[in-house]
C-alpha cells in the first residue's frame, strides 16, 4: 500500500516543527539554569565582601537583601554607622 507523497510531506513537517518545539525549550531551560547559577554566584560573592569589608558585619547583617541604588538596611535600621576596612 503506497502512501502519497503529500501525507510523508505533511509527516516531515510535524516531525520537523516538534523537533526544533523540543529544540527552543531545551535552550530556554538551559538559559534559566544558566541565570540562576549566576545569580547565586553574584549573592556568594556580595556575601563575601560584605563579611570582608564592612566593619563588625555579621553573617546575619550580611544575609539581608542588597538592592542597588539603597542603603543597606541593616545598617539604616540600627543607626549604627557602616564603615570600611581594608586589608
Amino acid at each position: 500500500m503506497s502512501r502519497q507523497p503529500a501525507f510523508w510531506l505533511a509527516l516531515c513537517g510535524v516531525v520537523a516543527t516538534q523537533l526544533m518545539a523540543f529544540y527552543l525549550l531545551c535552550s530556554h531551560q538551559v538559559r534559566k539554569a544558566e541565570n540562576r547559577r549566576a545569580a547565586v554566584e553574584v549573592q556568594r560573592m556580595a556575601h563575601a565582601d560584605c563579611l570582608q569589608y564592612l566593619a563588625q558585619s555579621t553573617i546575619g547583617s550580611c544575609a539581608v537583601p542588597f538592592i542597588p541604588g539603597t542603603s543597606r538596611p541593616a545598617a539604616a535600621e540600627s543607626g549604627a554607622p557602616v564603615t570600611l576596612v581594608s586589608r
